[in-house]
């Protein structure tokens, strides 16, 4: 993006690389501190919505077992939601998480009767202001959703 606005502002080259280099330095920090935070969960197992986190799950070493959907908009086959219901069960999961921009009734029908905690994601990032910082706002605020649900009660 740096790049591309260089090339349509070159007038404004230097504040674009001020820009780009202070964006750097705080998602370089931020990239730290929640591999940090989210390293005592790691082997925590967790369902999401649909697989929208696969960047994010790999790149910390995080545990998702599954997904209820490939594509939000269909529902999940039954066989699909027995076999995620059965890890359930045998407590392999200790985290289910629903998305709010989706009915998160099947979430709770597979989840019904199971000690599984239920957590929400937003990858629409709504409730985070349009401002400067506010990936990295968004990066915290999905960290933390993780790690509200899947560490342990105190």
């Amino acid at each position: 993006m740096a790049q591309s606005l260089t090339e349509i502002y070159p007038q404004h080259q230097a504040r674009v690389q001020e820009n780009l280099q202070a964006f750097e330095t705080q998602i370089q920090a931020l990239d730290q501190k929640i591999a940090e935070q989210l390293a005592p969960v790691q082997t925590k197992g967790f369902f999401v919505f649909h697989d929208a986190y696969g960047h994010f799950v790999s790149h910390y070493g995080l545990n998702q077992l599954g997904y209820f959907t490939l594509d939000p908009a269909r529902q999940p086959g039954a066989r699909h939601l027995a076999a995620i219901r059965k890890q359930l069960e045998d407590a392999q999961a200790v985290c289910v998480f629903s998305e709010p921009q989706f009915t998160p009734a099947v979430v709770e029908s597979v989840s019904r009767g199971t000690t599984v905690r239920k957590g929400e994601l937003d990858p629409l990032a709504r409730d985070i202001p349009t401002q400067p910082g506010a990936y990295a706002l968004f990066l915290q605020d999905l960290s933390q959703r993780f790690l509200d649900c899947l560490q342990d009660e105190i």
